[in-house]
């Protein structure tokens, strides 16, 4: 009874992953689930078999009767012999089946004594519902879509072969047999080395696909004889315990907290041994971020009243299981440009041209200032990145009469006065 139990609970654990918007679950007058979604209500084949399985086990057997006539009469014929579930989603992708679905949907039949509608519903994984491995066979989540997911393959493979023993059916048998060596083959390829991939190639799984993945290979293990099961069950056990690990990266470079498109942030790099949420506090700032594992760079924009200095870096990754580690990261420092820019000038008559330099600036602001007769006159030149060159409309006559002036992007500014010949300065 106890593994019976364990079987409808990850049933329960794995129905969500069929629907594809959040959605609240409804019960209809005979027990089958729909689930409510945005776009409206439909019938959720995995969750209603779900529910047989748990009549059965209870021992209820008239609830379990009336639900296995009711799921049978929502079945729809797939080729001769099968007998489908299709998900109808209002305003989606409608008319899909899943190969777990029917797994389940076999194994509940079964065991509630509907033996020839669980073979109807064994029939259809063969025909359409297995996508093919270099490994062998792996069950299609949904029909329409050839990613591995590595909790139906598990599922269905507990399922199928628990219906082929109810039923003796031996295609049955063999085909759970070819699922799990496909599963044992590609298991490696699921560990991230510190939590498991939801689908092959994909990102890390959730808590609840963790914990249910981790579940489906004891009860995996305890069927076959531990072995591979066993071993990748205490595996993933204690991802469940051990804490994310955090490596420091290289230093930041410098920011200069003014906004003129040039180190205007810094990235604060850093390397993480498993899917965590990551909360960075600097300069009195605290952002939290999810990250997948591996090396990663959270951007820092420091606000305009953070005064220069240097200022400590704190990491926390906290994982789905809420193990959490503290590191220090290397510091940040928020620089300031207090110095004008290097300027030189040349001019020939009504011809200028000039050259700044400034390792903090990104561009500068040039402008020619005239006095006359005690007045002053800026006429603006522009904004260039290092050097450039004008026409002067009033070439300098007098000596003291005619500057260049040269800003760079902080506000410093650098004067040139020009004389009337020629001169570099």
């Amino acid at each position: 009874m106890g593994g019976r139990v364990l079987v409808v609970g990850l049933i329960a654990a794995v129905a969500a992953a069929l629907a594809p918007v959040a959605s609240a679950e409804t019960l209809a007058a005979d027990g089958a689930v729909y689930r409510s979604g945005l776009t409206g209500r439909y019938f959720h084949p995995l969750a209603s078999f779900g529910r047989l399985n748990g009549a059965v086990t209870a021992g209820e057997r008239r609830r379990a009767a009336r639900l296995a006539d009711s799921l049978i009469a929502r079945g729809q014929r797939s080729g001769r012999f099968g007998l489908v579930w299709r998900y109808d989603v209002p305003g989606g992708r409608t008319g899909w089946t899943s190969g777990l679905a029917q797994a389940v949907a076999a194994q509940a039949l079964a065991r509630a004594g509907r033996k020839g509608e669980a073979r109807r519903a064994f029939l259809a994984i063969p025909s359409g519902l297995l996508a093919q491995t270099s490994h062998g066979p792996w069950v299609r989540l949904y029909s329409y879509s050839a990613e591995l997911v590595l909790n139906a393959q598990l599922q269905a493979a507990l399922s199928i072969g628990e219906y082929s023993r109810l039923t003796g059916d031996e295609r049955a048998r063999r085909l759970a047999r070819e699922l799990r060596r496909s599963a044992r083959a590609l298991l490696p390829r699921f560990d991230m080395g510190s939590w498991s991939r939801y689908s092959f190639g994909g990102r890390g799984s959730t808590l609840a696909y963790h914990t249910y993945v981790t579940q489906l290979l004891w009860k995996l293990s305890a069927r076959q004889g531990g072995g591979v099961w066993r071993a990748y069950a205490n595996r993933f056990s204690s991802y469940h315990r051990v804490p994310p690990a955090l490596r420091a990266g290289r230093r930041p470079a410098e920011v200069l907290p003014v906004p003129d498109g040039f180190r205007d942030f810094t990235q604060v790099q850093f390397w993480l041994s498993k899917p965590a949420t990551v909360t960075l506090r600097i300069a009195g700032t605290r952002t939290s971020r999810w990250y997948e594992r591996g090396w990663r760079t959270f951007e820092w924009w420091p606000a305009e009243s953070v005064r220069p200095g240097r200022y400590p870096v704190w990491a926390t990754a906290t994982d789905r299981a809420g193990n959490s580690t503290l590191l220090g990261l290397p510091w940040v420092t928020v620089d300031e440009d207090t110095e004008p820019p290097a300027v030189r000038v040349e001019h020939a008559g009504a011809s200028l041209a000039w050259r700044a330099s400034d390792p903090k600036s990104p561009w500068f602001e040039v402008s020619v200032e005239r006095r006359v007769d005690g007045r002053l006159f800026r006429r603006q030149l522009g904004r260039f990145a290092r050097r450039g060159e004008a026409e002067l409309h009033d070439p300098p006559v007098l000596p003291g009469t005619t500057a260049v002036i040269v800003r760079d992007s902080s506000g410093n500014e650098t004067r040139i006065p020009l004389c009337p010949a020629y001169q570099a300065y």
